[in-house]
């Protein structure tokens, strides 16, 4: 059948094909190669990422103690994650090292994704889960800013061996500096703790498509093994088809490779990327109750410190110091962080039981701000019907983060 033409260019070559139980057998032949995807590569890190549990030396509990329970500290010992890794190597011979590169960039970049079923991770790879620096030392791929970084952004990019595309953020095509040269929202002139270099990348209230890009490295999904093909050995209509055995895709442009799960690209057509959107249950304490990018919802904006007393942090107001961006990276999945807490489970953390809990509690009350549900009976002669209204106050889908695929017939 066609291609489904969308709203959004990323997705105009969805394809929908009917498929039986047992018209295809697996695992799907392939390897490590098709999963080839590109940004920084293992073993080009000049400096390695330090375990998470260093940052907490000086970092405060809305910092390091948010993250500690958030899902993306806990991104390598998320059960479900264990579960999908090893139907993913069931599905696709190698399939496994492209998920580890999202849930444990440390142990991928530093070069234990060898064993696609993760077991080449250590101890610390799991406990990092998206380890600090990985976000704390990302590079835009699209060129332009002007900030503390433009320089060595510039040479950064340039000597990449594989070109990330400028229209296409997702599927951890990420460009980490190899240096241990650290980014954040706020000029530090004089600090002298570790490197500190204020970045557009990850801004607060500059460019908030540039900030939510960031976000979109991963949160962007597509499946590198299908790729678009205009004439399928089939001799079918041009649709996605399996790339060949032990080849990259040939391009990793927007809609070429076939998409899975489009959260930023939700919210880059919402109104929220538009910005200016008054929404005060989100706004957390900005005084203009101003919402825009994925940080501004998901790292709660609060007043107060970042860093422990004896640094002399900045107070951040909110008004003339910035915001304090609590790093809870807070969604809707309250499901998983108890799981965590149930000492049955092999990857069980006793001293994170707090932080989880903290994320539960959190979790909940962001899905309760989500939506605005209403209930009202219509009457219509001796019939009655309940008529239950769910508006979606959130910059994606209300469910987001799930596989979308063209209906089948």
């Amino acid at each position: 059948m066609p291609a489904r033409q969308t709203s959004r260019p990323l997705l105009r070559h969805q394809t929908c094909n009917r498929i039986r139980a047992g018209d295809i057998e697996l695992p799907i032949p392939s390897n490590k190669d098709n999963f080839f995807l590109p940004g920084t590569q293992p073993h080009t890190l000049v400096d390695t990422i330090p375990a998470t549990t260093s940052c907490q030396v000086c970092h405060s509990e809305p910092i390091y103690g948010a993250y500690r329970g958030s899902m993306m500290a806990q991104a390598g010992r998320d059960p479900l994650f264990w579960s999908a890794l090893a139907v993913a190597n069931n599905d696709a011979v190698g399939a496994g090292d492209y998920c580890l590169r999202c849930h444990m960039p440390k142990g991928w970049l530093e070069g234990r994704s060898d064993q696609a079923d993760g077991s080449g991770m250590l101890a610390e790879d799991i406990d990092a889960g998206v380890a600090c620096e990985v976000c704390h030392r990302m590079v835009d791929p699209v060129p332009g800013a002007q900030d503390e970084t433009t320089d060595l952004d510039i040479a950064i990019r340039a000597a990449l061996t594989s070109t990330v595309p400028i229209d296409h953020a997702g599927s951890a095509m990420i460009i980490v500096d190899p240096n241990d040269n650290r980014r954040g929202p706020f000029a530090l002139p004089g600090f002298g703790f570790h490197t500190a270099f204020q970045s557009n990348f990850q801004n607060q209230g500059i460019d908030a498509v540039a900030a939510s890009r960031l976000c979109g490295s991963c949160h962007n999904v597509d499946n590198p093994l299908l790729v678009w093909t205009e004439n399928p050995p089939n001799g079918g209509p041009a649709q996605y088809w399996p790339n060949t055995l032990g080849e990259q895709a040939p391009s990793f442009e927007s809609g070429d490779i076939f998409p899975l799960e489009r959260t930023y690209d939700e919210w880059l057509a919402s109104t929220y990327a538009q910005g200016c959107v008054f929404a005060t249950q989100f706004a957390g304490a900005k005084p203009d109750g101003i919402v825009e990018s994925c940080q501004d919802c998901h790292m709660e904006r609060q007043i107060g410190e970042g860093a422990q007393s004896f640094l002399n942090p900045t107070y951040r107001d909110c008004v003339t110091t910035g915001c304090l961006p609590a790093h809870t990276f807070i969604g809707g999945n309250a499901w998983i962080p108890e799981i965590l807490q149930d000492s049955r489970w092999r990857l069980y953390n006793e001293t994170d039981a707090p932080y989880l809990q903290e994320t539960v509690k959190s979790a909940r009350s962001l899905l309760q701000r989500a939506a605005t549900v209403t209930a009202s009976i219509e009457t219509d002669g001796n019939s009655k019907t309940a008529v239950v209204r769910v508006i979606n106050e959130t910059g994606q889908y209300y469910t987001t983060a799930t596989p979308k695929v063209a209906a089948c017939g």
